[in-house]
């Protein structure tokens, strides 16, 4: 294969990127990855799979399990996150990601039963409790210094049990600024390895609280109506219902966030991570704040004002 190539560093990822340019091909992507993460082996079935639903995604081109290589195609370099201080582009992208989303929401999940294969497993009360320990753990106390006692069960097992009540769908689990390629008008997505079913709104909110992107109140709101608008037959919600879950999945997303920067940071020695604490925490702040959760309202305070030195 003649043409260019270029290494890519990407994220918290245990995968490498080239990027490389071929006569024949064209633009692609090559990943090589390992077997220490499940969900990694998973992509190019979940691709194929996507694609038949209607979903917008990238081809793969090449995949080898056992080699633990995946070629794909790759059309722009630019993600989502390069459009933040371009607020009409930035908009139109955000509403286009989410309508393409959508239609991994309510496509995907019927077209799936028919013809089941493995992926991830389901967001359930295990996997919410997972999270809000991660962020309890690595953030507040490793980090921070709380007590365990500063951020106790009850107001995350409400968040949860929330979460839990509602019509599962088939999510990316990772939907943000970072995973959202712009290719002309179109907005497609990536790194969708750990696609499981939960609800809709975790993805939803990934995005509208996404801390690398930090989108503006007002735009966060178009996004929950444009999405409201897209599906609001579907799941049967009335808009209070749907915000009450807009704002509980924001969240338990963030301490999940919360809980990885800190990781990244501190065990995996990436301290490029220290700068997203202080705004994933204003975020979680406002978020908590809407739910009635006054313990991780206070907390999310405490981390934003001492995190802020990171910036």
């Amino acid at each position: 294969m003649a043409g260019s190539f270029r290494r890519v560093d990407k994220g918290g990822s245990c995968r490498n990127f080239t990027f490389f340019r071929d006569g024949r091909l064209g633009r692609g992507v090559l990943c090589i990855f390992d077997g220490s993460r499940p969900e990694n082996l998973l992509y190019a079935r979940i691709a194929k799979f996507l694609k038949s639903a209607g979903v917008d995604v990238f081809d793969v081109w090449y995949s080898s399990v056992d080699d633990g290589i995946l070629v794909m195609q790759r059309a722009g370099d630019r993600d989502l996150l390069s459009l933040k201080d371009k607020p009409r582009a930035l908009e139109r992208g955000c509403l286009g990601a989410l309508e393409n989303v959508a239609k991994m929401h309510i496509r995907a999940a019927s077209l799936y039963d028919k013809d089941p294969f493995d992926i991830m497993d389901s967001f359930d009360e295990k996997l919410y409790r997972w999270e809000r320990d991660y962020f309890r753990n690595e953030c507040a106390i490793k980090r921070f210094g709380f007590k365990h006692s500063d951020l106790p069960d009850c107001e995350f097992d409400k968040i949860s049990s929330l979460l839990l009540g509602q019509r599962l769908v088939l999510i990316h689990r990772d939907f943000q600024s970072q995973n959202i390629m712009i290719d002309g008008c179109r907005a497609r997505f990536i790194d969708f390895q750990g696609m499981r079913f939960g609800c809709a709104w975790y993805d939803v909110a990934s995005l509208a609280f996404d801390p690398y992107l930090y989108p503006s109140p007002l735009l966060r709101e178009k996004m929950f109506d444009f999405y409201f608008g897209l599906t609001e037959h579907f799941y049967g919600l009335s808009r209070n219902q749907a915000k009450d879950l807009f704002y509980a999945a924001a969240c338990q997303r963030l301490c999940q966030a919360l809980g990885a920067y800190c990781f990244l940071a501190d065990t995996k020695g990436k301290r490029e991570y220290l700068k997203y604490i202080h705004p994933a925490a204003l975020l979680l702040k406002n978020a908590s704040e809407v739910c009635g959760a006054k313990h991780i309202e206070r907390a999310a305070g405490e981390i934003a004002a001492r995190s802020a030195k990171f910036l």
